[in-house]
């Protein structure tokens, strides 16, 4: 699954990527990407978070840390890949630190 990481790495914001059910991409340091969950149902695990997070149609997770991270598919899925720097045009006053600036 390395080559369809990298594909949905470099595609960024706005294209999505087709997961077949019980497949999986892997991440290293992708802190601060934001991934969404386009179509079907996928389970978040990240290195040094306690909890698999789960996430459905319109839902998304910002990427806590440049740890290890595991989305796989339960079920035929997409997933969106947005990186920092998109996330910021998207969110003018967005500080990267989890508040908006006053």
């Amino acid at each position: 699954m390395a080559n369809q990481a990298r594909k949905a790495w470099e595609a960024g914001s706005g294209t999505a990527q087709a997961l077949p059910a019980l497949r999986f991409l892997r991440f290293n340091d992708a802190a601060g990407c934001r991934l969404v969950c386009v179509s079907g149902v996928l389970l978040v695990t990240v290195a040094g978070v306690s909890a698999d997070i789960e996430l459905y149609p319109a839902d998304s997770f910002v990427i806590p840390n440049g740890g290890l991270v595991l989305v796989e598919a339960v079920r035929e899925s997409s997933v969106r890949v947005e990186k920092p720097a998109a996330f910021h045009r998207a969110w003018p006053g967005w500080t990267g630190r989890g508040a908006l600036r006053a």
